[in-house]
This record gives structure tokens, C-alpha cells and sequence, in this order.
């Protein structure tokens, strides 16, 4: 009886075949890798969401966020709802919308904080994330996500703030202090200076009204002897 055969290839071109496939897996699992490897490693918060808004990828800076495993992560769906308040996460979700809609990268701020990580704020106000978001596009050139970098710049923006609050103080300051300048015509005798109507007045009356300056009076050893 003649058997048959599923292939006429040869047993070297079957044992070739695997081989070149076991290269491929060992070529993606590499790749695969070095690609968690890397992001796992930079000081953002990078993440992957499909067009509904679920997490695909999340380093491990946003395990930590979130509190939530890459392998949790696959097991079952997970929107911005599950770690952000409602406001925010609308706010994620608008922004996504706009960079698939328009098929360009965007550098947003985010404002708001991971639902359960109120005591990160340190009493400073809601945190803020600088977002770089690029579109993901399958195949045939139609949006199937985003692609994001996100870094925490909360201590910035406080800093941020603290300056331009110090400046406005500096600012007003500056506005409130007087100065005297040019020459003052003063009376050689009784000391009396005359101001820009053209009255004379007491030299403390005049600097009080040109520097805010305030006096207080006595008398000095020199006049106490002279006078009392």
C-alpha cells in the first residue's frame, strides 16, 4: 500500500522552516522586551487606549498610579472611569477623541487626580500632567488609538504660580514706593521747602508726602541744652 504524504518538502526544509519561525518568535519576544524594557525605564506615564478608551499597554509608572497589573490590565477593561473622577476623565477621553478625529499629535495639559490618590496633592490643588498624544492608525490608515506620554509637572505649576504671585507682590510694591529726585529748593534759614504749588512747608511734611515716609519727633542733646 502507497502512503501518502501531507508535503513532498524534504525533513531539511521542514527542520528550516521551524527554525526561521522559532527565529521570528525569538525576534518578537526580544523586541517585545526591549519595548517594555524602555518604557518601564523613562520618567513618564506612558499608555496605550483603543478607540473606546480602554487601556491596551500602561507602564509600570502607571501600575503604581493606578495600583493595577499589565496582566490585570488584559484580563478585563479598563477606562479612564476606573481611575480617574468623572470630570477628568471626560476630560481624557475629549482629548483622545480630538487626536483621532484629526490624525494629529497634540501637547495638552491635564488636570485632576487618580481616584484613591488624593493624598498625592500634598494640600497644593488639583495635579496637573503635561500629555503628548500621537493617533495610532491601522493598516488602511483609520484611527485605532492613541499613543500617550504623560509627565506628572504638579511641583512645576505650583512653582509656577509661587512666582507669579511673588512677582505681583514685588510688582505692587514697587508701585507704592516714592522717591525724591532732582534738586529741592529748601530755605537756607528756617529749613522750610517748597513744594510744586509753591507753598513752603515743614521738611517731615513735604518727605511724608513724597515718600510715605512717617516721623517720629524729638529733641537732641545739642538743643536740649539750648532750649530747655
Amino acid at each position: 500500500m502507497k502512503k501518502t504524504h501531507i508535503s513532498d518538502r524534504s525533513t531539511e526544509e521542514l527542520i528550516g522552516e521551524i527554525d526561521r519561525l522559532q527565529s521570528q518568535i525569538a525576534d518578537a519576544q526580544r523586541t517585545e522586551y526591549l519595548f517594555t524594557y524602555y518604557y518601564d525605564n523613562i520618567p513618564a506615564f506612558v499608555y496605550v487606549k483603543d478607540t473606546k478608551s480602554n487601556y491596551l499597554f500602561i507602564n509600570r509608572k502607571c501600575e503604581e498610579l493606578f495600583n493595577v497589573t499589565r496582566k490585570e490590565l488584559v484580563d478585563r477593561k479598563y477606562t479612564d472611569y476606573d481611575f480617574f473622577d468623572t470630570e477628568m476623565a471626560n476630560q481624557l477621553r475629549e482629548n483622545d477623541r480630538l487626536v483621532m478625529e484629526t490624525g494629529e499629535f497634540i501637547e495638552i495639559e491635564e488636570i485632576g487626580i487618580p481616584e484613591g490618590k488624593e493624598n498625592l496633592d500634598l494640600k497644593a490643588g488639583h495635579r496637573t500632567y503635561l500629555a503628548l498624544k500621537f493617533p495610532l492608525k491601522g493598516s488602511d490608515g483609520r484611527p485605532i488609538g492613541v499613543f500617550v506620554f504623560s509627565h506628572d509637572i504638579s511641583r512645576q505649576k505650583r512653582l509656577e504660580n509661587k512666582l507669579r504671585t511673588t512677582n505681583a507682590e514685588l510688582s505692587k510694591a514697587l508701585a507704592e514706593i516714592k522717591t525724591l529726585k532732582g534738586i529741592i529748593p529748601i530755605c537756607s534759614h528756617c529749613k522750610k521747602i517748597r513744594n510744586d504749588e509753591g507753598f513752603w512747608e515743614q521738611v517731615e511734611v513735604y518727605v511724608r508726602q513724597h515718600t510715605g515716609v512717617a516721623f517720629s519727633h524729638g529733641v537732641c542733646p545739642k538743643c536740649l541744652d539750648e532750649h530747655y
